[in-house]
């Protein structure tokens, strides 16, 4: 079944396409074999394109009374001829699924008037070559400079014209004014190599664009010719952004060497003459150890990089390089900002004994740190952090990662402004240094939790009212140790423990969504479960679902369960249809069976039921099944969900890994022929 047709054609040289149209009926006959290709009728009635991309002009578009593509979500128009006024008329029209439309009109395409009417269309794009004479530029730009903007985020400008043509930067400012939150500002001259200087047409403000000062963040000109208003234009721009995170500019693609070492000359002069606050921001979004090497540029720049706001060290190569440490060390020495915004120390492999952490660290918050990170590897030594760490008024975000790092929580710890909190791998004093912790954090909303095997502590409380987000890993199973959770303001949780060592987890009554891992062959009980009946999306890991048949999901609208089956008991679908009874409004439901965990002979128990769950009479639209063996069981249940969901739109299945491609095709001819109760459940796919 075709659901995609593309078609290109090179241009024949020496013919235009409204000549052909010109024809009259003998010579088109002629002709056609060489020049026209008319698309046979069938195409227009389709009833399973879904994208159609026609280029070339030798293509007639030429659409009968009564076209019909009722799935068709894509065309794409490329230089093509219509056969009359009406002819794309009436194709749009009879494509009631069209989302996407892109058209490059040809100058002899025999349509004066392009008309697009078109519902259901999310996606545009039009393009048509013209003539643009002397200010042609400037006028289509002035189009632009009167009209007000008010959610313009992204602006991308490609201005042609003649070597004597004035691309007016001026009215461009104008359109800055007008497009008050304008984030991302791309332009693209191609105006060719002048013979002489251009007069600088963008004369200075009287008052500065209210994007450049407040939302302006990436600015790109491309085909930078050095001229002198170029120059000055973009030395405007770049001292004005105060939001400004990336500037990119390329020089004219044919300029040879000589004239591109020039341009990157004159671009460091402007960025030289910036102000020191935009230099600092600049150099704040780039590594430290990069930071350090500008002071070579100049005498501007010797002392500029030491009032940098942010510091990231970063070595994660295997072989390590014990220089990175005395990098920080000696570039913290020669720091003289008086606000530190954040600290970063990255360090995967390699450490130094000489090392001082905790005065880095110490530094830091001493200067009002508010992104404090500490990954580095296991020392010789216990690692503690300094005592002012537990006590900042600033910190607003913490990730501590060492296997050897001692987190000794003072009696009375504060940290009123600590929103993101992380501890992976580390060691605990005692059992309450997590509590006193967590406890004294009023304004903690995420938490990531990573469990170290020997962290000296067997139960895990978590007790954060104000806790939004939480992740909690243990990979490695240890004896009596086990997760106690009451945080009812919790959004997102993730809980991956194959050991299922969760002790108590309260009710979660605003939980969106919820990922669990377990491999265990059955929870404690299914208590621990009951707590993500309110969850919105959830996907779960387990050896059964069976847990879960007597829980009522009430807004479950999207799940996915990965279902790791053992040869040492039975695989079981019944419990699958119990769990859909139980989530009425489901509306997406993703099954992996993870058979190449069963032994050969592993059987399935499925046995048809007496009533139809309520969300697949009134819900379900999407079925995914991934890992399908295409056992006699799994086709009984993919049978009964194909047959009684009324409002599928997509099924789509992948195989396990060890079928072979004769064994996919004959899957999915049985696919195919399986009753949809569905009208609209066309979108039926075997992936690899």
């Amino acid at each position: 079944m075709i659901r995609r047709i593309e078609f290109e054609i090179e241009e024949e040289r020496g013919v235009s396409p409204l000549q052909i149209l010109r024809m009259d009926a003998n010579e088109i006959k002629k002709a056609r074999t060489k020049w026209i290709l008319y698309l046979p009728r069938n195409v227009y009635t389709s009833k399973t394109l879904v994208k159609l991309s026609l280029a070339g002009n030798r293509f007639v578009v030429d659409v009968p009374s009564l076209p019909c593509l009722p799935w068709l979500q894509t065309l794409v128009l490329l230089d093509v001829v219509y056969k009359d006024e009406n002819s794309h008329v009436r194709l749009l029209a009879d494509c009631p699924a069209l989302s996407c439309l892109e058209v490059f009109r040809d100058m002899g395409d025999n349509v004066t008037r392009f008309i697009v009417k078109v519902p259901s269309l999310k996606s545009f794009t039009y393009s048509k070559l013209i003539n643009i004479r002397d200010s042609g530029t400037s006028s289509l730009v002035a189009c632009c400079s009167a009209i007000n903007f008010p959610r313009l985020i992204k602006f991308e400008l490609n201005t042609f014209g003649s070597n004597s043509s004035k691309c007016s930067l001026e009215l461009l400012m104008f359109l800055l004014h007008n497009s008050p939150i304008l984030k991302e500002l791309t332009i693209t001259s191609d105006v060719g190599k002048p013979s002489k200087n251009l007069p600088f047409l963008c004369n200075q403000q009287s008052s500065v664009p209210g994007c450049l000062l407040s939302h302006l963040e990436i600015f790109v000109r491309g085909d930078f010719g050095g001229r002198r208003h170029e120059r000055d234009f973009v030395a405007y721009i770049l001292a004005n952004s105060k939001c400004l995170k990336t500037a990119r500019i390329s020089p004219i693609c044919y300029y040879n060497l000589e004239e591109k070492e020039k341009i990157a000359e004159d671009i460091k002069s402007m960025i030289s003459a910036l102000h020191d606050d935009l230099l600092l921001k600049i150099l704040s979004e780039i590594p430290t150890k990069d930071v350090v090497t500008t002071m070579v540029l100049s005498k501007r720049w010797r002392f500029v990089w030491t009032k940098v706001h942010k510091l990231e060290y970063k070595d994660t190569r295997k072989e390590g390089n014990s220089r990175v440490w005395w990098l920080i060390e000696k570039s913290l020495q020669l720091h003289k900002a008086t606000v530190l915004e954040s600290l970063h120390i990255q360090v995967e492999h390699q450490f130094c004994d000489d090392a001082d952490v905790g005065k880095c660290v110490s530094y830091a918050v001493d200067h009002n740190v508010r992104e404090l990170a500490l990954i580095i590897p296991p020392q010789p030594m216990i690692l503690l952090l300094p005592s002012n760490v537990y006590t900042s008024k600033t910190l607003v975000k913490l990730t501590l990662s060492c296997r050897t790092l001692f987190i000794d929580v003072p009696s009375l710890p504060c940290l009123p402004s600590l929103q993101r909190l992380a501890l992976l791998n580390v060691v605990y004093k005692d059992e309450n240094s997590h509590v006193r912790l967590l406890s004294n954090c009023p304004a903690l909303r995420h938490l990531e939790v990573q469990r170290n095997k020997s962290d000296n502590v067997t139960s895990f409380i978590v007790k954060v009212p104000s806790l939004k987000s939480f992740r909690y890993t243990q990979h490695k199973r240890a004896s009596g140790r086990s997760l106690v959770l009451d945080s009812p303001g919790l959004r997102r949780l993730t809980l991956i423990d194959p050991h299922g060592d969760l002790d108590s987890i309260q009710n979660m009554p605003h939980l969106d969504w919820a990922h669990v891992f377990l491999i265990i062959p059955y929870p404690k009980d299914d208590k621990f479960l009951r707590s993500f009946s309110s969850v919105k999306v959830l996907r779960l890991s387990l050896r059964n679902v069976e847990c879960c048949s007597t829980i009522k999901f009430s807004r479950l609208m999207k799940v996915t369960l990965h279902l790791c089956c053992f040869d040492d008991f039975m695989c079981s679908l019944e419990p699958l249809l119990l769990f859909l009874h139980n989530s009425p409004i489901l509306k997406v439901l993703e099954i992996n069976y993870d058979v190449a965990l069963c032994s050969n002979g592993v059987p399935l128990s499925w046995n048809r039921p007496s009533s139809v769950p309520v969300c697949l009479l009134s819900h379900l639209e999407i079925f995914v099944w991934k890992e399908f063996a295409g056992r006699r069981q799994e086709r009984a249940f993919v049978a009964y969900i194909l047959a009684n969901s009324k409002r599928l739109k997509t099924a789509v299945f992948s195989p396990t890994y060890n079928l072979y491609e004769k064994e996919k095709e004959k899957m999915m001819e049985l696919l195919k022929s399986m009753y949809r109760a569905s009208a609209s459940s066309q979108l039926l796919r075997l992936l690899n």
